[in-house]
């Protein structure tokens, strides 16, 4: 579970190849359920018509019976929610911001922060078929927090197909974003879940670590 700003809960559930996705906003009359979305191997899927028939076929994908060789598929580390009232560097809140500016013609895109395995700030942008990851250090300076884009790896990339192509993007934001919008939007819609320019800095370079933010 986690909060999108103070007015909207996400709630998810599953694993490396099924995954429900629920959204609650809160309302004069508390909160309320808004949208629900399924999606399998990375892709929105139809509905399920109940909970029985979603625990059926997370028990079937789980197996790997429709993926094969799913072992050697890449994937993303899954990311802990930032607890309530953390206070976020303001390169974190500016990079959001300019990724939302350049994937404004983009439908379907979901951007969230949250926290990986080494406690780093990571900024997660979701397609159907891609997802970015774009991972920050932090440090203290005159007693502020400040975030710079790692030095290793600072931005990573998987498709929905289990390809990795992090090594390829070289920290290069221009070059990730080209390999994202390549893998197409998501596809525009209320799919209900189970119902009861210019170019930045390169990521990791001397700017980066400098404490900058890339500039889209």
């Amino acid at each position: 579970m986690s909060h999108d700003g103070t007015g909207v809960i996400r709630i998810s559930h599953g694993h490396s190849r099924l995954r429900v996705e629920t959204i609650y906003r809160k309302s004069s009359q508390g909160w309320k359920r808004s949208s629900s979305q399924l999606f399998q191997d990375g892709e929105k899927r139809p509905p399920v018509g109940s909970w029985g028939e979603y625990a059926a076929l997370f028990a079937e994908l789980s197996e790997g019976t429709d993926h094969t060789d799913q072992d050697s598929s890449a994937a993303l580390p899954t990311l802990a929610p930032i607890p309530d009232g953390t206070r976020l560097p303001v390169e974190i809140h500016q990079q959001v911001s300019g990724l939302k500016q350049a994937l404004a013609d983009r439908e379907g895109v979901e951007i969230t922060t949250g926290v990986d395995d080494k406690r780093r700030f990571v900024i997660e942008v979701l397609f159907a078929k891609a997802t970015m990851q774009l991972v920050f250090e932090t440090e203290r300076r005159s007693g502020a927090k400040r975030a710079a884009l790692a030095a290793k790896d600072s931005i990573r990339l998987v498709t929905s197909d289990g390809v990795d192509h992090t090594k390829e993007i070289n920290g290069r934001l221009d070059a990730a974003l080209d390999r994202l919008t390549q893998a197409g939007p998501a596809h525009s819609g209320t799919a209900e879940g189970p119902t009861g320019s210019e170019q930045g800095p390169q990521a990791g370079g001397p700017a980066a670590r400098k404490g900058t933010v890339l500039r889209l």
